[in-house]
């Protein structure tokens, strides 16, 4: 969410105050709002071994919010196209298959879709955040 205020800079501390408050709002708000939508996030990523749990982290950055995880999280967010996939250091691709040891010198994924957590979760998050906002502007005031 981006807006912008025009402000006549006729007092210049009048003008740092001000910027300074909406800093402020701003990482108060984040600070507020983030442990929930850690929180949602937590409760929608897709569980098999729980690695993705584990190791999925979201923080604040000065622009925004960076969420890290194990390499395949992009490809869950994102989904894949289908390809082919070849063996890099070996001659053939080796896995078990419904019971059976398969080798392959080469292999046809057929990709798939982006998993909505992400999405699901942001949505269900973004209910907190007019609450957050207002709990930090309260805790500017009454401070």
């Amino acid at each position: 969410m981006t807006f912008k205020i025009k402000v006549k800079n006729n007092n210049p501390e009048l003008f740092k105050k001000l910027r300074d408050a909406l800093k402020n709002i701003t990482r108060e708000t984040s600070e507020r709002w983030l442990p929930k939508f850690a929180h949602e996030l937590q409760d929608h990523l897709p569980t098999r071994t729980g690695r993705l749990r584990s190791e999925t982290r979201i923080e604040t950055t000065d622009s925004g919010l960076r969420i890290t995880g194990p390499e395949y999280l992009l490809y869950l967010i994102m989904g894949t196209r289908p390809h082919e996939i070849f063996p890099r250091r070996a001659k053939a691709l080796h896995f078990i298959y419904e019971g059976e040891e398969v080798f392959a010198r080469r292999m046809y994924h057929p990709g798939f879709p982006p998993q909505p957590f992400l999405y699901e979760s942001l949505t269900r998050a973004l209910q907190f955040l007019p609450e957050a906002c207002r709990e930090a502007i309260e805790g500017m005031i009454n401070a």
